[in-house]
């Protein structure tokens, strides 16, 4: 479940709720502004797969890249709540910080991992900075971000202290192969561009699980198989299985993650 915010709907933990008793695995995403001990304390009932939080760096950097102040420290507060309550209800879920690299985090980043543990976190993964989903595809979007990496050389060097650090053992999820790759995605190398966008943190394998294990409902009751895609349905209107059952075959045309899909 992500968003937009998860816990801006009162009814959130109600919804995760029911998708337990249909025994979905649930993987649930928060930025952790509304996380309080309540909530904490009711998502880990609910025992989900993995809950993720996005931390961005320091407290200061955090404020910044979200716009609103406190919000690095009330993020750092929400894990803390969620591993407390993990450890009091004895839950089997995993506690990921979700990072993203960006042009202001490149000196944080080592320092970040190395906070994950005292946190309460188990692991962190990093994403590379991208143009906002949803939008149209912009070829000029990263000269127009103020985000953006503009020194390779630094994104080279923060990088390469990841991988020692990954080769270390500490919890960083992200393959050694996907952080490497990152530096030639921050220099917009064409053949590596989408593919470290396809959010595949180990390249296990270019098969996209569209139309056979992803079904997205938006805010709005639509559905896709694939955020890039237009909609196919309406839960507000049909039968989810009415829409599943009559899925198209999108795995045999060209991916604008992957390329030619298999």
């Amino acid at each position: 479940m992500t968003g937009g915010e998860v816990f801006l709907r009162r009814d959130a933990l109600q919804i995760l709720g029911r998708a337990s008793e249909l025994g979905f695995a649930m993987h649930v995403l928060t930025n952790g502004w509304l996380v309080n001990d309540s909530r904490a304390d009711g998502l880990m009932r609910l025992a989900p797969r993995i809950v993720q939080l996005s931390l961005d760096g320091t407290p200061d950097t955090h404020d910044f890249l979200r716009g609103l102040r406190t919000f690095g420290h009330r993020t750092e507060a929400a894990i803390a709540r969620l591993r407390a309550a993990r450890d009091r209800l004895d839950a089997p879920t995993k506690i990921v910080i979700a990072a993203v690299i960006f042009r202001q985090n490149l000196s944080e980043l080592a320092t970040l991992v190395r906070k994950v543990e005292t946190l309460g976190a188990d692991e962190i993964k990093f994403q590379p900075l991208e143009q906002t989903y949803m939008e149209a595809d912009d070829p000029e979007w990263t000269s127009k971000s103020p985000l953006w990496v503009t020194d390779p050389e630094a994104a080279d060097r923060a990088i390469d202290d990841l991988i020692i650090l990954k080769q270390e053992g500490w919890p960083i999820q992200n393959s050694i192969e996907h952080l490497a790759f990152m530096k030639l995605y921050f220099r917009k190398t064409p053949a590596v561009y989408e593919k470290v966008r396809s959010h595949d943190l180990h390249f296990r394998s270019r098969r996209c699980r569209s139309a056979v294990a992803d079904f997205d409902v938006a805010s709005n009751g639509d559905v896709r198989l694939c955020y890039r895609m237009a909609p196919i349905g309406n839960v507000r209107h049909e039968d989810p299985a009415a829409i599943w059952n009559r899925r198209v075959r999108c795995w045999t045309a060209e991916c604008p993650f992957l390329g030619e899909s298999d």
